[in-house]
């Protein structure tokens, strides 16, 4: 099949899929709702859907203020990511660059949540996915439930993670897909998704690009600097970036992705961006492009202010919004692209399950297939 074919039968799929199922919003269903509602109206159909109200029962909700947290925690060491402008995990001067990770007691976490400018140059964010609410946040757990008994009967399973989100309202967390059914819970303050059905794939370009971190220096008492610094590119340390790339959210803008030093796909030039050889059980790793480069494939595109004279097939996609607020759940079904963005101070929980490998899964890999090996490729990485 030729590639124009190829574009069409796209552009169906996608058609397709807004006729049928996809919606320009996310529908909004009252709490109580059963394992059995749950399971047939939206983890079968790969759906997303706000559950008012699912946790407003849960002790954090009222408890979760920064007085609580300080005496509960306080003196707690945690994680926290540091960046110069809220785009961690971003694409910025020709790297994929991950955020800064320091190790803060969470009474002075707090205290710059309460004042930003007493950190001047700095945006914080907890973020860090590795299952954060059973080690760093530990203390915490009595005030939720460990998974919601309507997901976990429907998943027939508990939940492989539990994360704890607060930070900035500066920090972004730009547009990626995981491979993990997603039950997102607002404790304080509200989130604004941008959602992506997996059948858009072929209209959200990657740039490929060797892998980077942020790294604090003195800089003045007013305006601290980072610097921007490769990474080792051993195979240790590329397995963890591309366990990064799969996992991780992505966070960038127009003005830090740095359209002109890297080299980006045009989709409507069709040129092929580089690939990465990913297996998928062992994460054994082979070099990339320039012999010694870590490289990461990323989504390239800001669905904020998406720039359609470098991306013009992105109009094909179908962008849906939805702010979750305090109390309410987000499910977000596994390999749905997302951009996230919070009120300042949010505090979020999220709950990982397994996905199941069935025939989304499988017509996903052949979408990505198709895309691999013709010109229309838009750079996107193996599924995990």
């Amino acid at each position: 099949m030729d590639d124009v074919k190829l574009l069409s039968c796209f552009k169906v799929l996608s058609r397709e899929a807004k006729d049928l199922y996809v919606r320009r919003d996310v529908p909004v269903v009252e709490c109580p709702i059963s394992p059995l509602e749950f399971y047939r109206d939206w983890v079968s159909p790969n759906l997303p859907v706000v559950i008012k109200g699912a946790v407003k029962h849960w002790p954090a909700i009222v408890k979760w203020t920064n007085a609580y947290l300080r005496h509960t925690i306080g003196e707690k060491i945690v994680q926290v990511a540091a960046t110069p402008n809220g785009f961690a995990d971003a694409i910025a001067d020709g790297y994929f660059v991950m955020p800064e990770e320091r190790q803060m007691a969470v009474k002075d976490f707090l205290s710059v949540m309460e004042d930003p400018d007493s950190l001047p140059g700095t945006v914080l964010y907890v973020q860090s996915q590795n299952g954060n609410l059973g080690g760093d946040w530990a203390a915490l757990v009595k005030d939720i439930e460990l998974g919601l008994p309507w997901a976990t009967e429907a998943f027939g399973e508990a939940p492989s993670a539990a994360n704890f989100w607060m930070g900035d309202k500066r920090a972004v967390t730009s547009m990626h897909r995981d491979p993990f059914e997603n039950i997102y819970c607002v404790i304080r303050g509200h989130k604004d998704f941008i959602l992506h059905p997996p059948t858009d794939l072929p209209w959200l370009p990657y740039a490929t690009l060797p892998a980077a971190r942020y790294q604090s220096t003195k800089g003045s008492l007013t305006e601290p600097e980072f610097k921007i610094v490769p990474l080792a590119t051993d195979c240790e340390s590329r397995t963890e970036i591309f366990k990064n790339a799969s996992e991780m959210p992505e966070k960038y803008s127009e003005n830090v992705l740095g359209c002109d030093k890297i080299s980006k796909l045009s989709v409507a030039d069709h040129e092929q961006v580089p690939g990465t050889n990913l297996d998928e059980d062992s994460l054994q790793c082979e070099p990339v492009g320039d012999v010694g480069t870590s490289l990461v494939p990323w989504i390239c595109i800001d669905p904020d202010k998406p720039n359609f004279k470098l991306y013009p097939m992105y109009r094909n996609g179908t962008q849906v919004k939805v702010r979750v607020h305090e109390g309410d759940v987000l499910f977000l079904p596994a390999h749905w692209f997302h951009h996230v963005k919070q009120s300042h101070s949010c505090i979020a929980v999220n709950f990982w399950y397994d996905v199941r490998y069935d025939h989304r899964y499988a017509y996903q890999a052949f979408i990505t297939s198709l895309l691999q090996n013709s010109s229309l490729n838009t750079g996107c990485p193996p599924l995990c």
